[in-house]
């Protein structure tokens, strides 16, 4: 909290407000509860906004809010626009949508929204962004914002939310001078999406304490093996990027963790946590044309399981369609002492590649 400035130090305070059953218009490209539009270091507290947003709960609107804290506020209905313009416009119906990276997310509740309950979009943030240096500062002492800091950690952190299609998005972190991304002691019940998705990069995501809850009576049987309706944990993207993952407990998901990183060297690892689901582990390949560097996923001290007392799989290793190294080592399976190197099914010996069918 430090790297914020003291809790009394603020450029604005909005604590403790109800935002409730605002008019709706269903020409309105967006449409927020609570906006904060190029402001900084302010306190977001202790609000109600229910029914009165058709876009985002609460939203940092252009990218250039700096080290806001939206903290212990309650997101109820936030319906979403029908239109399919992405992550990046804020009117897709999530509790809370930063359209820039350096603030704090903690302690908030969120339930029954159109999408997700957290969207951190980074990839709006103009490194020609002005910010003061602290609370107070005119225009004149305002500087660029990656040359005024060093930025800081961004956080989402305490967050539970129900009842709502995802979880947390974290969205085109193509800020090359960001530091860690931290998500932390999260609880999602009932969330049939994905859970938390870390997509392109560069930079490093944490996730700490992380737990992800279904009804195992309300999964379809039939569902996709490849975890593309239900998967909690979602990592890869487009550039060199590191996930790590601890003290997480994810059960009656279709998938726990994909591994989906697809062009340049990544690296996940995951210790200390529990996996119940269809498939606790997936394995896609990388790009074929595109992929460069070595991936690997190490997995450590994790316990798998299935919820369903019957066959699951603790990993699925998809058909391999690339040639670089990428590495699945498995230490200390089950807590048993265990050691394990997975490999596709192509990488065996006696593997013999399908013939070809002849041009008619």
């Amino acid at each position: 909290d430090q790297q914020f400035r003291s809790p009394g130090d603020r450029g604005f305070e909005f604590v403790g407000n109800v935002v409730a059953n605002a008019e709706l218009h269903p020409t309105s490209r967006r449409r927020w509860g609570i906006a904060i539009h190029d402001s900084h270091f302010g306190l977001v507290k202790s609000n109600v906004v229910f029914n009165a947003a058709d876009g985002a709960g609460i939203a940092g609107e252009d990218g250039s809010e700096y080290g806001n804290r939206i903290e212990h506020n309650f997101i109820v209905g936030v319906f979403g626009s029908t239109r399919n313009e992405g992550h990046q416009t804020g009117d897709q119906g999530d509790g809370v949508w930063m359209a820039g990276p350096y603030n704090q997310i903690v302690g908030n509740v969120v339930a029954g929204v159109r999408r997700l309950a957290v969207t951190v979009v980074t990839g709006a943030l103009s490194p020609r962004g002005l910010i003061p240096s602290s609370p107070g500062d005119g225009q004149e002492k305002f500087k660029p914002v990656l040359l005024t800091w060093s930025p800081p950690t961004s956080e989402v952190r305490g967050t539970e939310c129900y009842a709502t299609q995802f979880g947390v998005n974290l969205w085109r972190n193509s800020d090359d001078k960001l530091h860690d991304q931290v998500v932390s002691n999260t609880t999602l019940w009932h969330v049939w999406g994905f859970g938390i998705n870390g997509y392109f990069g560069p930079g490093r995501v944490v996730v700490d304490g992380w737990t992800h809850l279904n009804d195992p009576l309300k999964m379809n049987p039939m569902a996709d093996r490849t975890g593309n309706e239900n998967q909690s944990i979602v990592f890869g993207g487009g550039a060199k990027q590191i996930m790590e993952v601890r003290n997480t407990r994810i059960e009656n998901c279709q998938v726990g963790i994909r591994q989906r990183g697809r062009n340049k060297a990544e690296l996940f690892e995951m210790t200390d946590s529990t996996l119940r689901n269809r498939i606790n582990l997936a394995i896609v390949p990388m790009s074929p044309g595109s992929a460069t560097g070595k991936r690997e996923t190490i997995v450590q001290d994790t316990v798998f399981g299935d919820p369903y007392g019957r066959v699951a799989l603790d990993v699925l290793m998809q058909t391999i369609a690339h040639v670089h190294p990428d590495e699945l080592t498995i230490f200390n399976y089950n807590r048993r002492g265990e050691d394990l190197r997975v490999y596709y099914l192509e990488q065996r010996p006696d593997f013999v590649i399908p013939a070809l069918p002849e041009n008619p």
